[in-house]
Order: C-alpha cells, then structure tokens, then sequence
C-alpha cells in the first residue's frame, strides 16, 4: 500500500464528527490533463446536503475536467453516489491510485462516472461499499478501462466490484477477489 504524509482532510470541523466535515475535499471544474493531482492522501470528505445538492464526490468532485490524479490514496470518504470520486463531463486519469474504506449510501461505492472515457491503471479498490451499485466503481455511461488493477473485498447490493449500466470501456490484466453482492459479486452489466 501506497503511504503519504501529505494529506488532505475534509475533517474541518470538530475532530472525528464528520457532520460537519467538507462537502469535498478537492474539486476540479473545467481543466484538462496539464492539471496534475499527484502524491496525496485524499480523507474524511462528506457530501450529505440533499439540500444544496452536495451529494457526489466527497474525495474529488470532477465536473467537466480533464485531470491526471497520480499516486493518491482516497479513503474515509463518504456520499450518496461518488463517495471518493464523483466524474461527469469529463475524462480523468488515474494512475497508481488507492480507493479503500470509502462507502455510498446509493452508487459508486469509490467511484461514480456518467460520462466519457476514464482511465485506471495501476489502481487498488479495496473494502470500499455502496447500498445499491457498485462497491468499487458505478459506470452510468461513457468508457471504463481498468489496466493492471486489483478490486478487493468491495460489497454493493448490484455489482461488488463493478456496477455497469449503458458504459463500455476493458479490463485487462486485473484481480477481483473476495467482492460480494447479491447480484454480481464481482460485475453486473446492464445495456453495457
């Protein structure tokens, strides 16, 4: 496991109560692979405000950007959809990159994507959950590729791993092992 001393928390408020944490810990909004995210840990994000809408992405909320995240752990992130990483509009790249313990109360236990191409090479997702789709990664649309990565012990009630609806994308030389759901422990596809 990747381990950063550089850490970026959303834990602002009273220590160790996260109602008062940030609704996201890093946002990306209109740039492109020259913006560069490399060598942090990414922690303690909350987007629970149904009210303003704060609800996707309390690691990184990535709307129509382009960034290149590189070496970063996201963990102990929570949302409704996205708890880690919350992508639309926008292709992203990840290299090298760790989502662990970050859980949904609906999607994308880690991470959320609803559109264009996203990247994973090198990624870990370990122990990651969501209620409905996808403990590690929810594709509602676009192109998921994943290239040598590992996918463990993430839990959703559709798709362990991976949750898959309207999205295409590859999954070469990677690992799930010890995922479950009541559909799909590994990966559930739908109109993919």
């Amino acid at each position: 496991l990747l381990d950063f001393t550089s850490v970026l928390s959303g834990d602002i408020g009273t220590i160790s109560d996260s109602s008062d944490n940030s609704f996201h810990v890093v946002q990306a909004n209109g740039t492109d692979l020259s913006a560069v995210l490399d060598g942090f840990t990414i922690q303690d994000g909350n987007a629970d405000n149904s009210a303003t809408g704060d609800i996707s992405g309390a690691g990184l909320l990535d709307i129509d950007a382009d960034p290149f995240i590189n070496n970063c752990i996201f963990t102990d992130n929570s949302a409704q959809t996205g708890a880690a990483v919350f992508v639309a509009g926008t292709s992203a790249r990840f290299d090298n990159c760790q989502f662990i313990d970050n859980a949904a109360t609906d999607i994308g236990g880690a991470v959320a994507i609803t559109s264009d191409t996203q990247n994973f090479n090198n990624c870990l997702f370990q122990n990651n959950s969501a209620t409905n789709s996808g403990g590690g990664i929810y594709g509602g649309g676009g192109v998921i590729n994943l290239l040598d990565c590992s996918m463990q012990g993430n839990t959703a009630s559709s798709g362990g791993a991976i949750y898959s609806a309207l999205a295409t994308g590859s999954i070469i030389n990677s690992i799930f092992s010890l995922n479950s759901a009541d559909q799909g422990g590994a990966i559930y596809t739908a109109s993919s």
